[in-house]
């Protein structure tokens, strides 16, 4: 969700797990009540295999989405590539 929120580096998004706790744990169950660190995200990163978290994500949001054709210009597809290129790095 942090990633959602246009959180990128694993201090922000452990930032955004503490500042969101509260709503957090009503959906998932926290251990000791406590967000995990950034130190925790940084192994879970580590360990994802990205195709099936994309897969996984698509078919999540399918069911709130009718996924649309979408007319992209050639900047957001670069910006897109940046951000994505970012992403990577930390992993």
């Amino acid at each position: 969700m942090a990633m959602l929120c246009g959180k990128t580096s694993l201090k922000s998004i452990e930032r955004f797990a503490k500042t969101h706790r509260s709503e957090l744990a009503e959906h998932m169950p926290l251990p000791r009540g406590k967000v995990p660190s950034y130190s925790i995200f940084q192994r879970a990163s580590v360990r994802l295999k990205i195709d099936g978290t994309c897969a996984a994500f698509n078919k999540w949001m399918c069911q709130y989405m009718k996924p649309e054709p979408m007319a992209v210009d050639g900047k957001s597809i670069t910006s897109l590539r940046y951000a994505l290129d970012r992403i990577l790095q930390l992993l």
